[in-house]
């Protein structure tokens, strides 16, 4: 009896994603009649009928705006990045459409098909805030294409354009910290502090920073970071294996392997990849004898 109501439910499923794909298309289709049909009825003076205007309305692009806003208002991007689109990009004009197809491309992993869209986006006539909506995706889009810099720069100009959102002040910290701009980094960073976003949502902060400075070989600013990220209870492991880094580069083994130990035994996120990240690190450092990696070593060999 369960299988066949399951079976029942799957087939009312598929009925209802065909009904769902049918109305998208007819929509679309009613809306592009509608405008052709007004625009050869102005062209033969049908126009001075109201009437027949008010039919193609009706019957074609408001059923398609409603339709696509009501698409739009229930769509999974839209709705996990409501807090900075909001009800931007809503309607059936072509600014809304490119960018929604910018935004497609962008979750599946296209990244240079959804910054095209996002700047031909870009030549209509925009709100201040679609801009600003617009200029935060072009900077997710070259943060996922691997160019800190440019990133950086976008999450920048959207914040000015009134994205006063934390995920607009991380990526653009974290941009910067990745292109060793440390300077403007560190200013981002300090607004999240002040704005509490490290209590609220990030616990990791300390441990952006301190690897920043990691990054940059200033190992007495990274060490004051990640004990301060341990003292407050925020991203501990991680900052266990920070301090390990920092310590190598401090030439100290003796601390360097107490944080390793830490951080190993501490259930350090991605374990395998912070031991081999360690073990280049302690090379590249001219440390390569530190016991403990004789230890990983002896127990990978057992």
């Amino acid at each position: 009896m369960k299988d066949g109501r399951s079976e029942a439910v799957g087939i009312m499923r598929k009925f209802i994603n065909w009904l769902y794909g049918v109305l998208k298309r007819y929509t679309a289709i009613a809306a592009l009649i509608a405008l052709l049909l007004v625009w050869f009825g102005v062209d033969a003076g049908l126009y001075k009928n109201y009437a027949i205007i008010i039919v193609y309305f009706i019957t074609g692009i408001l059923p398609a705006w409603i339709w696509s806003a009501y698409d739009w208002k229930k769509n999974t991007v839209r709705k996990y990045d409501s807090g900075i689109i909001g009800s931007c990009f809503g309607g059936i004009d072509r600014a809304s459409l490119k960018f929604r197809k910018g935004m497609r491309f962008l979750f599946s992993g296209s990244f240079n098909a959804s910054l095209n869209c996002f700047q031909e986006t870009a030549e209509f006539r925009l709100t201040d805030r679609e801009t600003a909506v617009l200029d935060f995706y072009k900077g997710m889009c070259y943060r996922n294409m691997g160019y800190p810099t440019n990133s950086a720069q976008y999450f920048v100009k959207s914040i000015a354009e009134g994205i006063n959102h934390p995920d607009a002040y991380l990526n653009a910290a974290r941009g910067y910290s990745r292109a060793e701009c440390i300077n403007e980094a560190k200013e981002l960073y300090d607004k999240l502090f002040e704005l509490d976003y490290h209590k609220i949502y990030y616990d990791f902060l300390y441990t952006d920073m301190g690897m920043m400075y990691v990054r940059t070989q200033h190992p007495d600013e990274a060490i004051g970071y990640f004990n301060q990220g341990i003292e407050a209870g925020m991203d501990v492991q991680s900052a266990y294996g920070g301090l390990a880094l920092a310590y190598l580069l401090k030439k100290d083994a003796e601390k360097s392997c107490e944080y390793y130990r830490k951080a190993v035994l501490s259930n350090q996120p991605d374990r395998e990849s912070f031991i081999a990240y360690f073990r280049d690190s302690a090379d590249a450092c001219g440390m390569h004898d530190l016991p403990v990696l004789s230890e990983e070593t002896a127990k990978t060999e057992a």
